[in-house]
């Protein structure tokens, strides 16, 4: 993956706290680590079915199975101009973006 861009860091993040109590819910699993399909499991309950947000200078669109975000675009699709993070390096980027850590082991921050 490359790495995400300070923009992008913040699309990911609006799309993985769009619901009530997300940033307590990260706080926990931070604390306690998570396997990457515990991660993946977190990640697909955050994002829900679909949903997006588009304002200012954002425009991100997300969908929860499979687990996708799609920052530039106001559909969970990708195209001209659309950074599509999913898979593994979904899972790195939300670890990394929350601190979440494997169980017993350290985190590794991408950027």
């Amino acid at each position: 993956m490359e790495k995400l861009t300070d923009h992008n860091r913040k699309c990911l993040r609006m799309a993985l706290m769009s619901f009530a109590d997300a940033g307590r819910r990260w706080d926990d699993r931070a604390a306690k680590g998570l396997t990457d399909d515990e991660l993946s499991d977190a990640v697909e309950y955050e994002l829900g079915s679909y949903g997006g947000y588009c304002g200012d200078d954002i425009q991100v669109a997300y969908k929860g199975s499979p687990s996708a975000v799609y920052i530039g675009a106001i559909s969970p699709h990708p195209g001209p101009g659309v950074t599509e993070v999913k898979g593994k390096d979904l899972l790195d980027a939300a670890r990394a973006e929350f601190g979440i850590p494997k169980p017993g082991g350290q985190l590794r921050l991408p950027f």
